[in-house]
């Protein structure tokens, strides 16, 4: 069976979703500078693909997504 790309950290997932939807607003309302906007987003985008602080330091960190490990129950 092959493997399948799961969620691995929704609540990581819903704060990236949620700074880019708010950014995305902004910019389309005018209230957002657009250089500044393309940083936020860029700096999001930068974390969702894994450039955190716990990444810099070594520390294990838990991707948004990745491989799913699941395995199916015996019952069914």
């Amino acid at each position: 069976m092959a493997n399948s790309l799961s969620v691995n950290n929704a609540p990581k997932l819903v704060g990236i979703l949620a700074i880019c939807t708010m950014v995305t607003l902004l910019l389309l309302f005018d209230r957002l500078d657009s250089v500044a906007g393309a940083g936020v987003l860029g700096t999001a985008l930068g974390y969702l693909a894994g450039n955190g602080v716990a990444a810099k330091q070594g520390d294990p960190i838990v991707p948004v997504f990745g491989e799913d490990h699941h395995q199916p129950d015996d019952d069914g």
